[in-house]
């Protein structure tokens, strides 16, 4: 150990650690080769890694445009599509450019609109039509399921069911249903529930049916042989190419031999024996859940914003939060008066969160205290009102002099609030309460006062008929046993 002057402190060994690290960087300088001591030019050319597009809210609603014709997404630009779906959506620009965001797919040839207002996404799923430059493009609108919600699938329902006989033949115990569709002609359907669990099994035509998580197949053009969209959708529907082995240009007898680009395999692509098929599962909810928080603070940072108007989430969205998917698709269109407002002055300097946050709680907290105030005054008036009504009761209420009568004597009368009470005058009520209160205090007076007197007069009848009653005669006494006299009853009066 050694001591350094300098700090006054003892230093301690450097432990095994140290040791361990430099002989691990030795054996690494061992293995390399030798290098030169003069610089030599790099002769890889190496391609500049470009930064992953941010991924859309998870909160926000989705329309997915699916083009009907010939439209390929990868010849025009972002602002030829935000440009035209603005327009076709009748949404005023400025709502636009804050409430909505466009994302095209070049690989899956579709086109996303993200939005966190419920009326602008009403508004972008009525687009039908996208006018590019002198050419004009079907596109089939669809709602993405919203926030909250997830999907399961169910196998072996009747050969021929329709969408539409769906609500009458499935039944949840547990997660509601929202939605439910049929998968194609086949005998399974997608059914969106709300929560974020799909439950193991749903009531089909009343038996406990088994339901899995949904997961979307790898999508595979039969039409030119790439994947990631389907042939309905596809940007060159004339491209020479063979749909089972995806040769190009093939001849017409040619030698054909299916080969899966997925797996490698001899079957066509994404066909029902593929083992890769299906994308990989969705994480598990806490990772979900993860990873929406990041995406949170990414979009909306806490303490500034890019934009000077106030966030579109806490400020536009209704009390009802998530809307179901069916009412949401099934809505009348709605007018642009009900688009979300936004602030004149586009100089403004952007607003802070918390600076309003704070604001808030200070015009409630002053508006708490002026009503502590009041409350505070009006019980200090109540108690004086209080204490005053006590006293005068109690000087209404002290013994009178006793004044002496005939049995036969008028009631004492009753005070009333006008002759005995002076000082400030009371509420009508008040003095209603108090003349009852004597009043009664008066009857039950008068009330004692007769009971005694006819207790009075009950007693000096009894000792009235008492001194009515005959003296008895005595025997003559014995002189020899002569007793004095006693005193009768009679010699006592």
């Amino acid at each position: 150990m050694e001591f350094d002057t300098l700090s006054g402190r003892t230093i301690p060994p450097p432990g095994p650690w140290k040791q361990i690290l430099r002989e691990r960087r030795n054996l690494k300088q061992q293995a390399a080769p030798p290098t030169s001591p003069f610089p030599v030019p790099c002769t890889q050319q190496t391609t500049p890694r470009s930064t992953p597009t941010p991924r859309l809210p998870d909160k926000d609603y989705k329309v997915i445009y699916r083009p009907r014709t010939g439209l390929r997404v990868a010849a025009y630009n972002g602002r030829q599509m935000t440009q035209s779906i603005q327009q076709a959506s009748k949404i005023p620009e400025h709502v636009f450019n804050a409430y909505v965001t466009i994302q095209p797919q070049a690989l899956q040839n579709l086109i996303v609109a993200s939005t966190p207002d419920e009326n602008c996404a009403m508004a972008l799923s009525e687009v039908n039509t996208l006018q590019l430059g002198a050419a004009a493009y079907e596109v089939l609108p669809y709602l993405k399921p919203p926030p909250g919600t997830v999907r399961g699938v169910i196998h072996g329902l009747d050969q021929g069911t329709t969408t539409e006989q769906l609500p009458y033949i499935l039944a949840s115990n547990g997660p509601r249903i929202l939605h439910a569709r049929m998968l194609g002609t086949s005998t399974s359907a997608v059914v969106t529930f709300e929560g974020p669990h799909v439950p193991f099994y749903i009531k089909a035509y009343g038996l406990f049916t088994r339901c899995r998580p949904y997961r979307q197949t790898v999508q595979c053009c039969s039409l030119c042989g790439e994947l990631g969209h389907r042939q309905d959708v596809c940007p060159n529907p004339d491209a020479p190419v063979c749909a089972q082995c995806h040769a190009r240009n093939p001849t017409p007898g040619h030698e054909c031999t299916p080969t899966c680009q997925l797996c490698g395999l001899d079957h066509p692509t994404a066909s029902k024996d593929c083992r890769r098929k299906l994308r990989p599962p969705p994480p598990p909810v806490r990772v979900r859940e993860r990873a929406s928080a990041k995406q949170q603070t990414f979009h909306n940072p806490p303490d500034r914003q890019t934009q000077s108007m106030p966030h579109p989430q806490n400020v536009h969205r209704p009390a009802q939060t998530q809307v179901s998917w069916s009412a949401v698709v099934t809505s009348q269109p709605t007018a642009l008066d009900q688009f979300p407002s936004l602030p004149t002055h586009p100089n403004q300097p952007p607003t802070s969160v918390t600076d309003t946050r704070i604001h808030t709680l200070e015009e409630e907290n002053a508006r708490l205290r002026q009503q502590l105030e009041a409350t505070e005054k009006r019980t200090a008036t109540l108690e004086q009102r209080i204490h005053e009504l006590l006293t005068k009761i109690e000087l209404l209420t002290l013994p009178r002099q006793e004044v002496t009568a005939a049995p036969s004597a008028p009631q004492v009368p009753i005070p009333t609030i006008a002759a005995n009470m002076q000082g400030p005058s009371l509420p009508s009520s008040d003095v209603g309460r108090i003349e009852t209160l004597i009043r009664e205090m008066g009857n039950q007076f008068n009330s004692r006062f007769a009971a005694l007197e006819e207790r009075l007069v009950a007693i000096e009848e009894t000792e009235r008929q008492a001194h009515k009653k005959p003296k008895q005669h005595t025997a003559p006494q014995d002189p020899n046993n002569a007793t004095p006299n006693l005193p009768s009853d009679d010699d006592t009066f």
